[in-house]
């Protein structure tokens, strides 16, 4: 029988423009040829509709690029539909000044420097919304405010000196960048402060002030790099030219490449990025699963009939658990009459109707007769049902059990076939190993869906 997940993964991704583009690439068809299982189109681009995938991406551009998803990967998109989107944002390094111009009187100024990390949100139309041209409405952008523009006065200037009476103060437009709902990353710390603005520019000297986040000249704030959770794929620490041997200049990014696996069943989306060694560091590594629950003794979808039962259709909803930093979240991306993200809980911690959903220590994953046992994300709720369900698509075991990149086979759910014999043989799912959340191999692994060659078909309507 013919596998129905389908797996893409990428090496030697040394930018998040290479990286975005083979994301892309993979989730929309375009690369026909997945590591396993059938090429589909999981998703459609909306946005950019002129977006190129057969040219590599501009990496002086912040990409904004939004997908929907198609009746491959949800089996309720027709009423349903959900999205994704993926933000290149380049912050500005301007921790450093350099002098510009001729001697005897050069002028000091930021010496301003692209470095791009990526952003990953899960919304709807209603969040992730687009205008009448197909542009993205950002949602995030939320609130206007005006803030100073600095220029200097040449003539005013004497060597290594600043005359600050010569600077003027004129207005503009800016944005300051609120946290989107269905954000995959820990929550923005680096709010917009017109003050520390000002203050860090009237200085002759370096500034320490945060490094910016941009998506266009006129925006400051946002995630604060120092802290690698805040986004999906965060490369502030290893971006950057370096000085090499024979005095050559190289991009950092080169020599710290990124590595990806997505994965797709007809109910579900898994994405993971990682950097080097993330084995033994334990760190550099995200994930998301974004996936319909499962009933938890035959793993048929929650609601789902043949054909679909649209008179009736429940709530449906739609679960987003993942990763970034070490630290663990869980939102539910919608549901079918709410089409707008919930708030984001700490997936490991029980709290005001919330439950923990996962395990991120070390456990017990092995039975008094040696066999593999695989916990599935369970313990689901939302802000107004519980749900006795399980999210099949990830699961979790002791990380020290399984090693990472390892791939195990589970019986799971009395999954059948008949033989040439006409005898009905159970048929083992096959999962795969990433990469453990503590360091040299320790505390808990996550581990994937790889293959299912024969699912439990759902129920007729009656």
């Amino acid at each position: 029988m013919a596998n129905t997940v389908t797996t893409y993964s990428g090496e030697g991704q040394i930018n998040v423009h290479v990286l975005l583009r083979s994301i892309v690439q993979d989730l929309t068809g375009a690369n026909a040829s997945p590591e396993s299982g059938p090429a589909k189109s999981y998703f459609n681009v909306i946005s950019p509709t002129t977006l190129d995938l057969a040219t590599p991406f501009d990496v002086t551009q912040p990409y904004l690029v939004i997908l929907e998803s198609t009746l491959n990967i949800d089996p309720f998109n027709a009423t349903d539909p959900w999205r994704i989107a993926f933000q290149l944002n380049n912050w500005k390094d301007r921790t450093a000044l350099v002098k510009v111009g001729a001697s005897p009187n050069p002028v000091e100024k930021p010496d301003q420097k692209d470095i791009f990390g990526m952003a990953v949100y899960l919304g709807t139309a209603s969040t992730l919304a687009l205008d009448n041209d197909n542009n993205p409405v950002t949602a995030w952008n939320q609130s206007s405010v005006q803030t100073p523009q600095y220029y200097y006065n040449h003539a005013a200037f004497d060597p290594g000196k600043v005359d600050f009476s010569s600077y003027q103060w004129p207005s503009y437009k800016g944005v300051d960048f609120v946290e989107p709902p269905g954000n995959t990353g820990a929550r923005w710390t680096n709010t917009f402060d017109i003050t520390e603005e000002a203050t860090r520019y009237n200085k002759p000297t370096p500034y320490t002030g945060k490094p910016a986040f941009y998506t266009s000249p006129q925006t400051w704030d946002g995630p604060n790099v120092t802290d690698p959770g805040q986004l999906f794929v965060n490369r502030w620490a290893v971006a950057g030219p370096k000085t090499v041997y024979l005095g050559q200049n190289i991009d950092t990014q080169y020599s710290v490449p990124m590595s990806y696996r997505i994965t797709c069943t007809d109910h579900g989306l898994f994405l993971s990025v990682w950097g080097p060694d993330p084995e033994e560091s334990g760190k550099n590594y995200s994930w998301l699963l974004a996936q319909r629950p499962v009933d938890k003794k035959t793993g048929i979808v929650r609601g789902l009939t043949t054909p679909i039962n649209n008179a009736v259709p429940g709530n449906r909803p739609l679960f987003c658990v993942n990763s970034t930093n070490n630290a663990f979240y869980k939102f539910v991306v919608r549901e079918h009459d709410l089409g707008v993200p919930s708030a984001r809980k700490d997936a490991t911690l029980n709290s005001d109707d919330s439950g923990a959903v996962i395990n991120p220590y070390q456990q017990q994953s092995l039975t008094e007769n040696g066999e593999y046992v695989i916990t599935f994300l369970n313990n689901l709720n939302t802000s107004r049902f519980k749900y006795a369900d399980e999210l099949d698509m990830v699961g979790t075991v002791s990380a020290d059990v399984v090693g990472g990149g390892a791939d195990i086979t589970v019986n799971v759910y009395g999954e059948k076939v008949i033989d040439a014999y006409g005898q009905a043989k159970l048929t083992p799912r096959r999962y795969h190993a990433m990469w453990a959340h503590g360091s040299f191999g320790t505390k808990m692994r996550i581990m994937v869906i790889a293959e299912n060659t024969n699912p439990n078909p759902p129920p007729a309507l009656v």
